[in-house]
């Protein structure tokens, strides 16, 4: 979701910039005052950075979301003897027999 953000907010970028050049060169009808189109760009580049930075955090998240599911399943394979003796098996049939 803040991927699509950050492209949003550099899409958006592109156009105030290319706003921000008109009223910069002047001559274009179309053109907003040059104080609006720098502001325009400045909250672009704000949004940009913000929804990076939070895409940025979740994909750590869901970094250490996987590397969490993968020490569980290294350890649901771990060799066990039990106590009272009996076959070795993984922890993972272990918990399920009992």
């Amino acid at each position: 979701f803040f991927g699509l953000s950050t492209g949003s907010a550099l899409l958006a970028l592109y156009f105030s910039t290319i706003n921000a050049g008109k009223a910069y060169v002047g001559g274009w009808p179309d053109a907003p005052p040059l104080e609006d189109a720098l502001t325009s760009c400045g909250i672009n580049i704000v949004a940009a950075v913000t929804c990076a930075a939070l895409a940025f955090r979740d994909y750590q998240a869901g970094q250490a979301t996987l590397k969490r599911i993968k020490q569980g399943g290294a350890l649901a394979n771990l060799m066990v003897t039990p106590a009272a003796g009996g076959p070795r098996s993984s922890l993972k049939e272990f918990r399920r027999g009992n």
